[in-house]
């Protein structure tokens, strides 16, 4: 690489690079194995004690929610249905994704080959386009629960018999 090719490249890309190379002093780092990123040397048990409550609690809770709906064979109301179909979404998610996210969180480098580095923001982006959806289904598990608080949660939304 000569002097012309280096001019080509954007500064943006070059301060990137720098900083690659700035972390990596030495030339002797398999990248192949994980590199665990420096500034997390000393804190990085702590966002493993984080994420492995979420994973617990979120599928314990998303199966016991699952499991309830379940035996009382209340997955007939289109409504319940709704609820279990998230609940295994989110279980779904809090198994596969969330230790996906803290391995990205916690390795500098990509070891987790092309196929993933495509998917896993696919997978992360659904997680966003979830959230609207995860408040109707707080109200919802409430009904389940509470269900003299119907007319609270839904005050001002048509009902299907046409009732507000």
């Amino acid at each position: 690489m000569d002097n012309s090719d280096l001019h080509q490249i954007p500064d943006k890309f070059l301060g990137q690079i720098i900083h690659n190379l700035q972390s990596f002093p030495n030339e002797t780092v398999n990248f192949a194995d994980p590199q665990l990123r420096k500034s997390l040397t000393n804190i990085y048990p702590v966002f493993l004690v984080m994420y492995g409550l979420l994973v617990v609690l979120g599928t314990v809770g998303n199966v016991a929610m699952i499991t309830y709906i379940l035996r009382r064979r209340l997955y007939r109301d289109p409504t319940c249905a709704f609820i279990m179909n998230i609940g295994v979404c989110n279980v779904i998610m809090s198994v596969l994704l969330l230790p996906l996210s803290l391995a990205i969180l916690l390795i500098q480098n990509w070891i987790f080959g092309s196929f993933l580095c495509y998917f896993v923001p696919m997978l992360q982006n659904l997680r966003q386009d979830e959230k609207p959806l995860s408040e109707l289904q707080l109200q919802d598990n409430l009904l389940l629960h509470r269900p003299h608080l119907a007319h609270k949660c839904y005050e001002g939304y048509p009902r299907e018999d046409g009732i507000t």
